[in-house]
């Protein structure tokens, strides 16, 4: 098998993206970028945190881990029987680092010098696991620290706290560590079940952006990414109904001022690209510093600057998320519900609607502008099933009416409020 290679050439953009399907199934984009002299690489796999039950081809019912695997999962592969990856980049002068979401777990390197060695010891330290009962009792007991940290934040149970209300039964409402007691469980064997079922080539993809060579990043992937068996998997998320777990939840902690986080569950079957750029205008027209909410809301000292709203999404479940501090947060939501009931009543503002375009479009470009932003961005829409250029074209030629017939869809008693505060 060849590679194959397609360049396009975005024009509103004004970028060159070259896409690789690699020999070994590996999916690689390279966005070469003029007057730069650093390069940035993002190897990620399609693998996070809701992934937790699922079965391969084969096999009759589905298998649950523990979790928080994902994540354990991303820790070890850092570490082999000889040395760690982080010492190999210290050799080289790469930044080097790694992260795992709800839907992804994505390694990635920052450099001035040594791309070619560098971009190798990412791509071999990734695809040769390495896991014995010693190494994982030793991280979790590290791991088991973090947890500890998540569980003292007040912000991350924000978060627990809203995903836990609009969804029932879908794996999103677990930590993405996982708790001590569920990383306790896991054992050697299932790290190599979840690597070889999610780590297969077919599921994972390359993003190299800045100063780079498209071939050199080509002959390198020949080097170390070898044809390996592609498994069929089938993910179970749990039976999710539409409408949401509960209207509110409150967690006590000694915050100054309460956080709130307002929910609205969204339909997760339509396309994303598509539902990213209206859930993005969305936010912008409720959200956005020009709008007729934001300047009540913080003229009543209802809310912060702070005040924002956040595209939560991924493998099924979508959400709009409206976050801030306030002395207030039901009468922050009350209105918001209102201020939603009115544009769906009286129609989008035209205006404010050519703002909330202007302004997404605009964090397109400001997302290119870098060669980390570029990889970033490259990445999250290749793992929702796009890509940099259909995105930006959708986010131009988006209209009003297109926006209105979005609008009508969205159900804003199908909401919740997560709040943390002192306690009473």
């Amino acid at each position: 098998m060849d590679n194959i290679t397609q360049k396009i050439h975005s024009a509103p953009l004004d970028l060159d993206i070259y896409n690789i399907r690699h020999k070994s199934g590996t999916n690689i984009i390279v966005i070469p970028m003029e007057n730069y002299s650093s390069a940035f690489a993002i190897f990620g796999t399609h693998y996070g945190s809701v992934d937790n039950c699922f079965k391969l081809s084969g096999e009759e019912d589905f298998a649950c881990v523990p979790d928080g695997i994902a994540h354990f999962l991303e820790h070890k592969l850092f570490e082999n029987e000889q040395c760690g990856a982080f010492e190999r980049y210290a050799k080289t002068g790469a930044d080097a680092n790694a992260f795992t979401s709800y839907d992804k777990t994505c390694y990635l390197f920052s450099c001035t010098e040594n791309f070619d060695k560098s971009l190798e010891i990412l791509l071999d330290f990734v695809t040769h696991p390495y896991f014995t009962p010693e190494t994982v009792e030793k991280e979790q007991g590290i791991i088991g620290q973090e947890i500890k940290m998540y569980d003292d934040s007040p912000g991350w149970q924000l978060l627990l706290g809203i995903t836990g209300a609009l969804y029932k039964n879908h794996s999103v409402r677990t930590s993405i560590a996982g708790t001590a007691e569920s990383i306790s469980k896991i054992t050697p064997e299932h790290l190599y079940r979840c690597y070889n079922a999610f780590y297969a080539p077919k599921n994972m993809m390359l993003c190299v952006c800045g100063n780079v060579d498209v071939q050199k990043v080509v002959k390198i992937a020949d080097k170390n990414l070898a044809e390996r068996e592609n498994p069929q998997v089938e993910r179970f998320y749990g039976d999710e109904p539409v409408q949401i777990s509960c209207k509110r939840t409150v967690n006590s902690f000694d915050v100054p001022i309460p956080l709130f986080a307002a929910g609205y569950k969204l339909d997760c079957t339509c396309e994303a690209a598509r539902e990213n750029i209206m859930s993005e205008l969305f936010i912008e027209m409720v959200s956005g510093k020009y709008t007729q909410l934001f300047a009540d809301l913080l003229g009543r000292n209802l809310i912060t600057e702070g005040f924002y709203g956040e595209n939560f999404c991924g493998p099924g479940y979508r959400a709009i998320l409206f976050e801030g501090q306030s002395a207030d947060p039901d009468e922050v939501k009350r209105e918001i519900d209102s201020y939603i009931l009115k544009m769906k009543t009286d129609g989008a503002d035209k205006e404010l609607f050519r703002l909330a375009k202007k302004t997404v479009y605009g964090n397109i470009i400001e997302n290119i502008e870098t060669a980390a932003g570029a990889a970033h961005f490259a990445a999250d829409l290749f793992f929702d099933g796009t890509d940099i250029d259909s995105y930006a074209s959708f986010a131009a030629d988006v209209t009003l009416e297109d926006f209105s017939r979005w609008l009508c869809g969205l159900d804003i008693d199908n909401s919740a409020l997560s709040i943390v505060k002192k306690e009473d």
